[in-house]
Parts: C-alpha cells; structure tokens; sequence
C-alpha cells in the first residue's frame, strides 16, 4: 500500500477505536478482513464451498471477495458524524483535511453508523460499478451490531452526508481501494446473492468485528500502512482464533458403534448406517421409535457418520426442557470424550440456568485451566467448555452443544443478533429430540427454523416416539421433503434433496407389558394408596404444581431432609454422575433441604418447575441419583413431580401413577417404568401404571 496526497491525509486520519493511542479506521478493517478470511480458511471445505456458491466464484476468490466485503462493514464510521463523537480524533482529522458543518452536531438523535454503512455500501457499488447486489449487501453489512437500521435513521443519515465537506466521498473510496489492494480482489461478481448467502455474510461480519475489536488480540495505534501490516494482522488472527478455540476440525472415518459405547448396537443403532450408506447431500433424518430404545445413542452415531460423509462441522442437541437438556449433556460429554480427537472439543450447555450443573461448570473449570496452564503442560485433549464461546450470543457458535430448543429458534425470531445464531448452526448436524413435546406455536418456529437448516446447508435427525401423522408432515413440507407412505412403525426414514431415498421399519426389543390401573383422583386417598404399596422407588407425575404440592404435604409430615443428611444415609457408595454432583454440592450446600423423611423411614422428594433454579438443580440431581440407572437405591422413597420427569430424564420407578393426560405423555410417562433391567422388590415384579 502506498500513501497519497491530499484528502489521502484526511482518510489515513480517521479513526475506528478511540483511546491512546486510538485505532486507525483502515487497520480495524484490515484486521477485521483478516479475521474472517481466517476463520474462513478453518471452516470445513464444504462450508467454503457454500460461500464460494453464493457469489457464483472459485472457492480462492470467493473467499477473498467475501473477507473483502466483511472488512467495509464498518464504512459507516467514515462519516463526519461518527468522527465528531470523539474531539481528540475529530481534531486530528479536521488538522488533516477532512471537514463538516456545524450544523451536522445540533442534532440531538444520534444514527447509528451502521445506517451509514447501509448507505454508503448501496450507493458505492451500485452508482460506481453497478453492482446488482449492492444494496442487499448494503442492508446485510448495517446489520452488523444485531438489527437493521430503521427508515428514520436511513433518512437522517442522508441528511447528514449533505453537511461534509469535500474529499469524503474520496476518502472512503480510498479506504475501499486499499482493503481490496490487500485481499487482491481484482473483479466484483455480477448476480445477486440468496438470503442465505446475505446471513452468511452479516454473520461472519458480527463475528470478525467481535474478535478484531478485541485489543487483547489487535493492539491499537499500529499503522496499517506499514511494510508487513497486513501479514502481522493475519497471525494475529490466527492466535486470535488458536485461543478462542476456533480449530480446524477435519473429518475422520467413524469407528463402529461398539467402540464408542459400552453396548452393541441395537436394530435401531444398526439401521442408521444402513440408511445413511451414500448420502451425498444434507439429510432429514426421521427416527420414530418408542421411549428407551436409544434413539439418543443413535443419533450420536448419526452425526458422526453424516460428519465424515458431507463435512458438517459439529453438533447440536435440542431438547424441550432444562431437566432434559441436563439429562442429555453428560451423555454428549461422554460421547465426545470416546471420540479421542487429539485435540479439545469445545462443548456448550445452553439454557437460561447452565451455569447450575455442576457437570458443565466442570467443563468450564477444565477450560480455565488449560488457558492458565497452557495445551501442551495441561489439557491436550479431551472435553472441556471455553469461557469465549459461554457468553449468551456466541454459545451457538461452539462445535458442539446440548440445549434447550428456544436457544436454536431464536434464529428465526426478530432477536438482536438472530442470524448469529442461524450461522452457528449452519452445516452443521441439529438434533431436534422428544418433538412430540412441543404445542402448536413452538412447532411453527420449528419449522421456520427447518427452513432456514436446509437453505444453510445442515442435516437435520428428528426423534420422537409418538408424533401424529398431520405434525410429521408438516415438518417434512418445511424441510421441502414430500411426505409418501412410509414403512410401519417403528421406523427410521431419511430424505435428501426432497427425496425419501432410505427407510426401514426396526424389529426392535420384544414388546413390553405393562398393567394399567385405575387409581383415585383425590390427594388424601392417593397418598394413602402410594403408601400402600411400598417398598419401591415409587414415581408420581402430576399435571400441576399445585397438584404436587397437595399430594406432597398428603403423603405426611416428617423430618426435613438435607442434602447433607442424604448422603451420610448412603455413604460413599458411589462417586459417579449425579452422586458425584451431590457429593461436590455438599460443600456450600449441605444444609439445603431436599425432601423429608417419614416416621417409617420412606424418604419423599417433590420436583417442580416452580422452584428456583439453583433448587430446581439440586433437587434434578437428587432425583437421578436416587431414582435413575446408576448407584444405590432406596428402600421406601416417592419423588413427586410434574411434568419436568416426563421427558428425557433417565428415571426408573418401580411403580408409577400419573394423572389422566394425552396418550402420546401416558406413554412418555410409561417409559420411566422398570426403565432398566435391575432386581425389585416382589411386589413390584410386573410393571403397573397407576392413572387417575
């Protein structure tokens, strides 16, 4: 890059990054190209093959093109607005050529800069090199602080413009010429770009100008037309990036089944590389089958096979609830542990109360340490949860997470930073779990949200155990898959490009039996028949909070029990999983009551949604430890709940009563009864479903 003469001085003046020394307009847009033609270099060649499809160009050009689009994202910032927000540097330009009414700083509403850019962006590439994707990408790139501008603000902006002196438009060309001087971009494509293609560009944007706006990684007061500038802006993004966590992933041949979990697989865990044997092209993965058949395990496997096949670049796991999304986070943890990348995986819990579970705050710990103590004296591989990737806008960003279904649909919602989001799930492989929870409005966004997962490239797996015909189709139209017959249930069915070009019906497990009895309604007399029918691990799912709590205080007045009390009752039987998590609780919490302990010694536990999150969390961990497949059991114990343990919690009742409900939740709710083969007591030897 060379320096000019004239109103170059004013351009090469303009400021990006107040503070002293501040930062220069250009070198925060080197910086920021930078970034993204890095990250872009560390995405999955399938994912640089959607970019380079977006703009009709050579994978190497449209790479370039794209990081030299990102760089302008902040073309807004030379205007004589923004550059009067702060004297010091208004000064310097003003010293430097570049000037501007008064009049522009008596107007009491500021507009933000990325209205500017909008405009500028427009105007630039249609007027000067007429462009038909200019103001498309003019709107993508003024989005970058999470929201279009407003018409309001696109007015004022223009007004503004009109109050800077000459030399301005000159500037900004300038600074355009020299970004393009860096990246080699030497031609413009012609056609417009999908909407795909725009919330691929917007996205990337938010994300490098998040990362080159970071002093930690780019220093200020470098001159970006220094010798070597735009070299030490590019190693500067790759530490960047090497320190975030934002590896290369390359695919790798799958191992069999049996060598990732301590089972073979069962027919449905077979049949998930039958179907997906040559698929060339994302995929719909329908999986319907009934509860605790290991359609979780399946759909692991699935990712890994479709991971290696089309290069997605990671996975997310969806699930209904935060009881859920906590049941299902240690099973991905330990999935990904037997994985042995070679390299640390980055695993994010996503809900509004993650920092709760102690298993992700270990993860979390684990993280910590390896930044302190560096990769190669710490932790060179393993799972472990960045600190970067736990704020709120990037977890979506992260490889791998497990969360809650509301994480991925704000995506399709008019949140700030929603195509943020969407990027992060783009080519990836998005698990959407226990569908059939879902009303009709959350299953409306599902389907926005399948739209937008075939337009950016992902494979979908859907699972479920009791979807009605009417809400299957509605989601394969969304997904753009026609809807034939399909074989009997239960079943797995895969469609591509549309098309059904896989499915089989499973002979699963031998058919279960389970009795079903009528059982009363009213609390008083239902407390005395659950005490009845003791010794057991008894389950009740009730259909309020309200409900449970009546029955709870029915079932009799006993002594408060701790958590502390609770585990000296079964000592150190076992340190694994949620035991495990007790036993760290214990040390700030040993004191908070769990539930209480009747005369007789049966222990009574209540579980709502209704509780404070921290309590809720603790007492999840009291009811999986006691109730669920590992570890001691007690000999006389109720857990009360509502419908948190319906889904996806590994709970297994001896005995269980439910309220009178749908029968698509009567047989979720059967499926926590006699879960697992273990010894019980005689008279709970058949399975009994107690409904009233």
């Amino acid at each position: 890059m060379t320096e000019g003469q004239g109103w170059e001085a004013g351009a090469r003046a303009l400021w990006a990054k107040a503070g002293d020394p501040p930062h220069s307009l250009l070198g925060h847009l080197l910086d920021t190209a930078a970034v993204a033609l890095t990250v872009l270099a560390r995405e999955p060649k399938r994912t640089r093959a959607l970019y380079a499809e977006d703009w009709g160009l050579s994978e190497e050009e449209a790479l370039r093109f794209v990081a030299f689009l990102v760089a302008l994202h902040d073309l807004g910032k030379a205007t004589a607005d923004f550059q009067g927000k702060w004297p010091e540097g208004a000064a310097r330009v003003r010293a430097a050529g570049l000037s501007w009414e008064e009049s522009l700083f008596q107007c009491t509403k500021p507009v933000p800069h990325g209205a500017y850019t909008e405009i500028l962006l427009s105007t630039f590439f249609s007027q000067r090199l007429a462009c038909k994707w200019a103001v498309d990408v003019g709107k993508a790139l003024g989005a970058h602080h999470g929201f279009q501008a407003g018409p309001e603000d696109l007015i004022q902006a223009e007004d503004r413009l009109g109050l800077e002196s000459e030399g301005w438009r000159e500037a900004r060309a300038w600074l355009v010429e020299q970004v393009a001087q860096a990246l080699g971009v030497r031609s413009l494509p012609e056609g417009r770009c999908k909407p795909e293609g725009l919330l691929r560009l917007m996205a990337l944007a938010s994300f490098a100008d998040w990362i080159a706006s970071d002093p930690r990684f780019f220093s200020y007061g470098r001159d970006p037309l220094a010798l070597g500038y735009w070299r030490d802006a590019q190693q500067r993004a790759e530490s960047a990036l090497d320190l975030i966590g934002w590896r290369v992933l390359s695919p790798r041949r799958p191992p069999s089944f049996d060598k990732l979990f301590p089972f073979p697989p069962n027919p449905l865990q077979a049949a998930v590389p039958e179907v997906l044997a040559g698929i060339r092209e994302p995929v719909f993965l329908l999986v319907e089958a009934p509860m605790g058949v290991g359609k979780t395990e399946a759909a692991l496997y699935a990712y890994l096979l479709l991971q290696s096949q089309l290069d997605h670049r990671g996975l997310y796991v969806a699930l209904p609830t935060q009881a859920t999304a906590n049941g299902v986070f240690p099973r991905v943890r330990a999935f990904l542990e037997r994985l042995d990348a070679g390299m640390p995986l980055d695993l994010q819990l996503q809900h509004g109360t993650s920092i709760l579970n102690p298993e992700y705050r270990r993860l979390r710990e684990k993280a910590r340490l390896a930044e302190v103590y560096d990769e190669a004296e710490g932790v060179e591989g393993g799972v472990m949860a960045s600190a970067w990737f736990s704020a709120r806008k990037l977890a979506m960003l992260s490889r791998h997470g497990v969360g809650t279904v509301d994480q991925a649909l704000l995506g399709v919602l008019k949140v700030k930073h929603h195509f943020v989001r969407l990027w992060g799930l783009m080519n990836r492989v998005v698990v959407l779990d226990e569908v059939h929870a879902y009303d009709t409005y959350t299953s409306g966004l599902i389907a926005a949200l399948l739209r937008w997962l075939r337009a950016l490239g992902s494979s979908v797996v859907l699972m479920t155990a009791t979807l009605p015909r009417q809400k299957r189709e509605e989601l394969l139209r969304a997904w753009g898959a026609l809807a034939p017959h399909l074989p009997p249930y239960p079943r797995v069915a895969v469609f591509s490009g549309g098309n059904l070009v896989g499915a089989k019906t499973l002979p699963l497990v031998e058919k279960r039996r389970l009795r079903v009895s009528e059982a009363p309604v009213d609390v008083e007399t239902l407390a005395k028949l659950l005490k009845d029918r003791l010794p057991g691990a008894l389950g009740v799912i009730v259909n309020t909070v309200d409900r449970a709590q009546a029955l709870y205080q029915a079932l009799g007045a006993g002594e408060r029990l701790t958590l502390g009390g609770l585990l000296d009752i079964f000592g150190e039987v076992s340190n694994e999983g949620a035991w495990r998590d007790l036993r760290e609780s214990r040390k700030g919490k040993a004191d908070a009551v769990v539930g209480k302990r009747l005369g007789d010694g049966t222990l009574v536990f209540l579980l709502h949604a209704r509780f404070p999150a921290e309590e809720r969390a603790l007492r999840e961990a009291v009811a999986l430890a006691l109730f669920g497949k590992e570890g001691p059991r007690p000999g006389k114990a109720i857990l009360v709940a509502t419908q948190v343990a319906e889904q996806s919690l590994d709970l297994d009742f001896d005995l269980l009563y439910s309220d009178l409900a749908p029968v698509d939740l009567l047989l979720q709710r059967a499926g926590r009864l006699h879960r697992h083969p273990r010894s019980r007591p005689k008279v709970h030897a058949e399975p009994v479903l107690l409904v009233g």
